[in-house]
């Protein structure tokens, strides 16, 4: 049998610069070979790398695909060693930093817009109290007169009804 190797369909938009969608389009009307692999959510789809670059017509370096992750790590913090920075690209990114800090807030202004703020929140509480309070009177009201309406309705008996 061959040796055939599968990547995912993350790695192959990746690889491809296609959409995770474009990629299961081709899956789909099987112009790349693929295989499923069940999980307990559906399927997840590998595709035969060889058949996928031959679709895209991609060069890839086997070399790089076999590299594992802590291999990259070590290369990466490899690089950042030996990477120097001059004081000319220090002083250029610093200026960029100023450039893109120009809010400048006033901590008197913003005190005074605090304390303006709690300001109309307490009275803003005060209000609602009191409008509770008007509204509870109200109903009470209400229901006194209510309570008046009833009793006269009920001690209105005819003259002519003694028995």
């Amino acid at each position: 049998m061959t040796n055939t190797s599968y990547i995912s369909i993350k790695d192959a938009s990746d690889l491809s610069g296609k959409s995770i969608q474009t990629i299961r389009r081709l899956i789909k009307s099987k112009k790349v070979k693929f295989k499923k692999d069940r999980t307990p959510q559906g399927f997840n789809y590998l595709i035969d790398e060889q058949s996928f670059c031959a679709f895209y017509n991609i060069q890839r370096a086997d070399t790089a695909r076999k590299i594992e992750p802590r291999q990259a790590e070590d290369t990466t913090v490899q690089q950042a060693q030996t990477t120097t920075i001059t004081p000319a690209e220090i002083k250029q990114e610093s200026a960029l930093v100023v450039k893109k800090d120009h809010t400048v807030v006033e901590f008197d202004i913003a005190n005074e817009f605090n304390g303006t703020i709690q300001k109309l929140i307490d009275q803003h509480g005060k209000e609602k109290e009191n409008l509770f309070k008007l509204v509870e009177t109200f109903q009470n009201k209400v229901i006194s007169l209510e309570n008046k309406l009833k009793v006269e309705t009920l001690s209105k008996k005819s003259w002519y009804k003694f028995w």
